[in-house]
């Protein structure tokens, strides 16, 4: 290694300490362009990019590495630490299964190991992993809340407890062990112990969604429901993820869809009207649940499904009338939502769980064969069921009829965009390609609009577009 590769390593080092990544990986980068062997700068980039959590990224690197030196024990670590965050944790055991016979006494590997056997319920093998992690180092918190965890999944309720009571002896400043120690409590019937754990773990970090949901169904359990219900009612703000700038609707074309255009409304729905048998599967697992408490206080919770493709070839079969229908794609102020204390929205988590830990699992969490639709849900705890929301485009599908298009037209404002999905020559693909100007294809005039309506069912949307025209001018 030169010296200039030196100086690029040792700045890297030092962006990466002070946690500026990005400056971390550009100098990085130089350091490989002028030793494409540096295993070292590979490495750092991987640990780097794992940090922006741009894991496959972080594969990639640790990947060369590893090309470069099969023996380096951590890189396997590492590398399988991230397939883990992907949730792929069968490859990420064979990875540290490589590092741990590599080095057999790396006390994190085995108990990172263990976490990936707990994911795959096999609890038994994780209690393994962990046991071993103890016995390298019998201060490692960690290990002993990991052991405690599976040792709960196990229904070994008074020997989670002990782990438990370990981890924090360990380490009192740690909050996660708070919480778990307090649901093994409350499954105990230790419902006021159990609160005990939650108010602390609150008092250290007033954003732990998990302590205000467990905590709000032990008050539930002592009869305290307003109590709960505030718990509850704590989890809507902190259920929220920064959205895209645009997100995208798909539906038929037909009355109730050229109404809420018209209008510029999104619709809220009741959670039981949604496609999903399963959708809100743990609403009602329990009488002591977010939704029953919800239902006595009156609470009614819509939800407003949306995704973030707007070329999804599935989506326009399953949802737009079997891409005879169209593609919305909406800006909502989500400034104006975020001040809004009923509100909550962030991306469908598609996974299976056993236990709800938050109000995101109770709303957002759908299974895995749904990832398809990449859904991002905006949750009203109200009656109102519609939002206003700002129309930027609308994409027509492959069997999108004319009238459909003239009518569509006619009816919105000339400022938006248009696009259409279009088959791609002798390609198996469809492509998202803009319209010529709407402008280009009015040849019909108002007389002929109406008949087309007329004709497809929707002549009194015409009128009523009329007087909304008239009444905005």
């Amino acid at each position: 290694m030169n010296n200039i590769s030196q100086d690029y390593m040792g700045s890297g080092y030092s962006q990466f300490s002070q946690g500026e990544y990005k400056a971390a990986i550009s100098y990085f980068d130089k350091a490989i362009k002028l030793d494409p062997k540096n295993i070292a700068a590979y490495h750092e980039r991987g640990l780097a990019k794992a940090r922006l959590q741009r894991f496959e990224a972080a594969i990639t690197d640790y990947d060369k590495a590893i090309e470069i030196d099969p023996q380096a024990a951590v890189i396997y670590g590492n590398r399988g630490i991230a397939k883990a965050h992907l949730k792929r944790f069968r490859v990420a055991i064979a990875d540290y299964n490589k590092a741990l016979k590599l080095d057999s006494e790396n006390v994190q590997i085995y108990c990172h190991r263990g976490m990936a056997k707990a994911s795959l319920r096999q609890f038994r093998a994780a209690i393994t992993d962990y046991n071993t992690a103890i016995a390298y180092n019998s201060e490692y918190a960690l290990a002993y809340c990991n052991r405690g965890m599976a040792r709960a999944n196990l229904k070994q309720s008074e020997a989670a407890l002990a782990d438990f009571n370990q981890a924090i002896n360990i380490d009192p400043k740690w909050t996660p062990v708070y919480c778990e120690r307090g649901i093994t409590k409350a499954n105990l019937k230790q419902f006021a112990e159990a609160i005990t754990d939650f108010d602390k773990a609150i008092t250290v970090d007033p954003y732990n969604a998990n302590a205000y949901y467990h905590r709000g169904t032990a008050q539930l359990a002592l009869g305290e429901k307003h109590k709960a219900k505030d718990d509850f009612m704590r989890l809507i703000p902190l259920s929220r993820e920064a959205p895209q700038d645009s997100l995208y609707k798909y539906s038929p074309v037909n009355a109730q869809r050229l109404l809420s255009l018209i209008n510029s409304e999104v619709y809220f729905a009741q959670h039981t009207k949604l496609n999903d048998p399963l959708e809100c599967f743990f609403l009602n697992q329990s009488h002591l649940s977010m939704g029953e408490c919800f239902r006595q206080f009156d609470i009614e919770t819509r939800i407003c499904t949306m995704t973030i493709d707007p070329e999804s070839i599935l989506m326009y079969a399953h949802y737009a009338n079997e891409h005879k229908g169209i593609c919305v794609e909406y800006e909502l102020n989500f400034r104006a939502l975020k001040n809004q204390h009923d509100v909550a929205y962030g991306y469908v988590s598609y996974e299976q769980k056993q236990q709800i830990t938050n109000l995101k699992d109770l709303y957002m969490l759908k299974n895995s064969a749904w990832q398809y639709e990449k859904e991002f849900r905006i949750v009203r705890f109200g009656k109102r069921v519609c939002e206003q929301a700002r129309i930027k485009s609308i994409t027509f599908g492959l069997r999108c009829p004319l009238a459909y298009r003239q009518i569509i037209y006619h009816l919105m404002p000339e400022c938006l965009d248009y696009y259409e999905m279009v088959h791609q020559g002798q390609a198996n693909m469809v492509t998202r390609n803009p319209v010529d100007k709407p402008e280009q294809h009015l040849s019909l005039d108002a007389e002929q609009i109406f008949k087309l309506m007329l004709a497809n069912d929707l002549a009194h949307l015409y009128f009523y577009a009329l007087q909304k025209a008239e009444a905005i001018a």
